[in-house]
């Protein structure tokens, strides 16, 4: 058969396949920036043989607030999208991106960058279901979920978890990023978080030759890290299982953003009286150039909203310059400040109630995980978050010590029987600061106010708050620097450190290890579990310190057992 007839045979194949059965994905952009979507994919003609259909040539543009239909899968395509963001493309379609690129250009061409979150589908796989997943094996830049459109399907009888179900991964994986898997942008922001295979390039993590098997290949603690944030969602390559989800014959919807990701903050509206075109803000520092990245333009805000607990610093000039003007509270029109359509940097950030004390609302976080927020009657009215179980949390970022020593942390709380059990962390447990106990106050909205002085390096941190055991309601959390002491490191900390806490320090650290704790290190058992939970080394650490020279880079679990009870940190080599 002449290449010509084969051609023609196949193309045949395919118009015929099309005319068959279409179906649809609806994009929809959720975010408070423009993405570019790519997508690939490919269809079987023939057993065996494959060939390649990408819709809209593989990618295109999606405005923060757009959403487009493509209407052109034929049965049996599989493929996937993703969300790629900071691209600067010509008039010709050329340029890059910071996360999701594929190529150089706006046209995907089964190139697909990392870190990138992606949403995969097989349309009429076996008994002509759709199988479809959201993947973090390549990373994450974007929280997306993927689901059925409701009435375009027949329900599956019986039903389950994952039968018909919304795919997703809604939590900002790139706020608590461990430090070795951020990809961070020419401004200093974290636009990505690696999957470790992709990081490390390891048979470990990327379940490869001798890791080729899903009894042999398991879960290792960075993969951990995205199934805990993300239960849903594709987290390694053997976790098929609890990811993948099925439905028959429907049309589908794929949402980037949304759905409980990173709140906005703030949120800054084009004209007075909260309108035109919105953008919402997460706390940070924006620069013209980051102002832009998340369509916000340069002299184009009018009126705007920011939460309790925060302020909004607006800038004449580019790199927060010039005449500037705070707002602690919504305002409906700036022109009464003298201030419409003059802002061309910005920050958000959280409010100083003293010089020494910071107040951070519980709704405020910028990741959770299992929480709901819920209204409250505490004294200063709002909003308080509940229905905290064991293993919930709550990460709020960019929090700031601008001196190093001791700082006294409150927690508003309520709990119906007590028992429960909260630890503060910085960098997603890379360093626990203590522990505290919440007792019984006799009700859900019977609030008090419990506290512990921890002690901190001066920095600015994303600082977490573990539910070591559940039952209990939280308002707010206030940190106050308390003493003149000040100290340059570590070293003096120790005395000041809860009676449960460790403190390993540098982290990441490169060959020496210190390790401090509010107990006796003397006679100490310790052990250094890698991310597979193997004890790579059992050292002594009377003295205090312990080499590490000799580990390969990654995430490692230092634990010491002193009377019958263990405690655990993680550092990074």
């Amino acid at each position: 058969m002449t290449r010509l007839k084969m051609i023609i045979i196949t193309c045949a194949m395919l118009i015929a396949m099309v005319a068959r059965a279409q179906r649809t994905v609806t994009l929809i952009n959720q975010t408070t920036q423009t993405i570019w979507v790519g997508l690939q994919g490919k269809l079987e003609t023939s057993p065996g043989v494959w060939v390649p259909v990408n819709p809209e040539n593989g990618g295109f543009r999606l405005d923060a607030g757009a959403s487009k239909t493509i209407s052109s899968f034929p049965v049996g395509w599989e493929g996937r999208f993703w969300g790629r963001t900071g691209c600067n493309f010509d008039a010709n379609g050329n340029g890059t991106c910071e996360t999701g690129s594929c190529g150089n250009g706006l046209y995907c061409n089964g190139l697909t960058g990392t870190p990138t979150t992606l949403a995969e589908i097989k349309f009429n796989g076996y008994l002509n279901q759709d199988y479809y997943d959201i993947s973090l094996v390549d990373g994450f830049n974007l929280p997306m979920r993927m689901l059925p459109v409701p009435g375009t399907f027949t329900p599956t009888v019986p039903p389950s978890k994952y039968a018909d179900g919304t795919a997703g991964c809604t939590v900002d994986l790139n706020v608590g990023c461990p430090t070795e898997l951020q990809t961070v942008n020419s401004s200093g922001k974290v636009v990505g978080c690696l999957s470790a295979c992709s990081k490390f390039h390891s048979d470990i993590y990327c379940c490869t030759n001798a890791y080729n098997d899903p009894v042999i290949c398991k879960p290792t603690a960075y993969s951990q890290y995205f199934k805990t944030a993300c239960p849903d969602a594709y987290s390694y390559a053997y976790d098929d299982a609890a990811s993948t989800f099925v439905c028959t014959g429907a049309q589908y919807q794929v949402i980037f953003g949304g759905g409980g990701g990173t709140p906005a903050i703030a949120t800054f509206y084009k004209d007075c009286n909260y309108g035109g075109t919105t953008v919402g803000l997460a706390a940070g520092t924006y620069t013209l150039a980051q102002m832009k990245a998340n369509s916000l333009l340069d002299d184009d805000i009018s009126s705007l909203k920011v939460q309790s607990g925060y302020k909004v610093t607006l800038y004449a000039d580019d790199n927060f310059t010039g005449a500037s003007l705070v707002k602690t509270a919504e305002d409906a029109c700036l022109v009464d400040d003298g201030w419409n359509d003059i802002t061309t940097s910005l920050k958000v950030e959280t409010v100083t109630t003293t010089g020494s004390s910071i107040l951070i609302q519980a709704e405020s976080y910028s990741s959770m995980s299992g929480v709901t927020v819920e209204g409250t009657t505490d004294t200063d009215g709002g909003s308080n978050v509940g229905y905290i179980d064991t293993g919930d949390w709550m990460a709020y970022s960019s929090i700031n010590f601008p001196t190093s020593g001791t700082y006294k942390v409150e927690y508003r709380v309520a709990s119906l029987s007590g028992g429960g059990r909260l630890s503060l962390d910085l960098n997603a447990g890379s360093t626990i600061l203590g522990y505290l106990d919440v007792p019984s106050t006799g009700g859900w909205q019977n609030w008090t106010t419990i506290s512990h002085n921890v002690t901190v390096n001066a920095g600015t941190y994303n600082v977490g708050i573990y539910a070591q055991a559940g039952g209990w309601n939280f308002n707010w959390i206030r940190i106050t620097k308390i003493g003149a002491a000040r100290i340059a490191n570590a070293e003096n900390t120790v005395n000041a450190l809860a009676e449960e806490s460790l403190l390993l320090y540098p982290n990441p650290v490169h060959d020496l290890l210190t390790i401090k704790a509010g107990f006796d290190l003397t006679n100490v058992k310790a052990k250094i579990t890698d991310a597979a939970g193997r004890v790579v080394l059992t050292p002594k650490v009377n003295g205090g310190k312990v080499d590490v020279s000799r580990l390969s880079e990654g995430l490692y679990w230092f634990t010491i057992i002193k009377d019958g009870k263990k405690h655990t940190a993680s550092f990074v080599k």
